[in-house]
């Protein structure tokens, strides 16, 4: 009797965990290379990438210059991001089939809470959705242009759902040699300095001194080039602002920006991009709107 009860206790534990095995999708069809197909995406081809995920959508292109955001803003594109994206597709290489069964793409992450992306090549397309995750590591799980079947792949990447990862973040960028001026104006302090034939002549309310050269090269290489952290809306930037910079290069451009402090970050403005509002870190001002006698010898 004792036997039967120690049969019957392993063969509940046995069909518990087939249950188990089946709702994880273990008795999909076993992983198979043996029809896995081909990706044919070409990197330098890719002109079009368009991107829907949690319910947005990302739209860049690429015509013979550098890649642009065109939806859901029209701005230029971070090309760190987009080279890295562009390129990972055309690494893309199917590894093994993992599943042909459509019950299964939740399991996945190949279903509604993947990221679709349509990769236009001229008047090629292909529609690729991705998970986050794959069979390890190193690896995604996909399904492409209709296929039913769910494909293991490689490489693993990932797709930036904020938009702020999308926009090129430069403002703009000032070789430090190539400045002859700044002026500086903060609620505590303002200078202004100008290049001669001696130095860097640092006028402090009137009061003029020779600054440290080195500690100026240091200070206006922040400038070469210039980024923001972020995008705000442009209702930030309705206090006035409460730091000032200006810089006038040798050719006789002037780059300005105006800041304005708020709670948890600095919110600014750029004179070549005036319908734009830049967000940075707070932590940032210090080094940006330096203290005159930081300058000094």
């Amino acid at each position: 009797m004792m036997q039967q009860r120690k049969i019957l206790f392993l063969l509940i534990i046995l069909v518990v965990l087939l249950g188990v095995a089946w709702l994880s999708g273990t008795f999909d069809s076993a992983p198979s290379t043996i029809d896995a197909p081909e990706i044919e995406i070409e990197a330098g081809l890719i002109d079009r990438i368009e991107i829907t995920r949690a319910g947005e959508t990302f739209v860049l292109e690429n015509s013979e210059g550098p890649w642009e955001l065109v939806s859901p803003v029209a701005a230029l594109a971070d090309s760190i991001t987009v080279s890295s994206l562009v390129r990972n597709l055309g690494d893309l290489e199917i590894e093994s089939v993992v599943s042909s069964n459509p019950d299964r793409y939740g399991n996945y992450g190949v279903d509604s809470t993947g990221s679709e992306i349509l990769v236009h090549m001229g008047n090629t397309m292909h529609r690729l959705v991705l998970s986050g995750q794959g069979p390890d590591f190193s690896s995604v799980y996909l399904r492409m242009d209709g296929d039913p079947r769910v494909f293991a792949a490689v490489p693993r990447f990932s797709i930036p759902t904020s938009m702020d990862r999308w926009r090129d973040k430069r403002i703009f960028s000032a070789a430090s040699q190539s400045v002859v001026q700044a002026r500086v104006i903060t609620p505590d302090h303002s200078f202004e300095m100008q290049k001669d034939s001696l130095g860097w002549l640092l006028d402090v309310s009137g009061e003029e001194s020779y600054a440290d050269s080195a500690a100026v090269a240091r200070w206006l290489r922040k400038f070469s080039p210039f980024r923001a952290d972020g995008f705000l809306e442009y209702a930030a930037a309705d206090a006035d602002p409460t730091h000032k910079l200006t810089l006038r290069l040798s050719d006789g451009s002037t780059f300005s920006l105006e800041m304005t402090k708020r709670e948890h970050d600095v919110a600014a403005t750029f004179s070549g991009e005036p319908g734009t509002i830049y967000k940075l870190y707070s932590s940032r001002l210090t080094t940006l709107f330096p203290d005159p006698s930081t300058l000094r010898h």
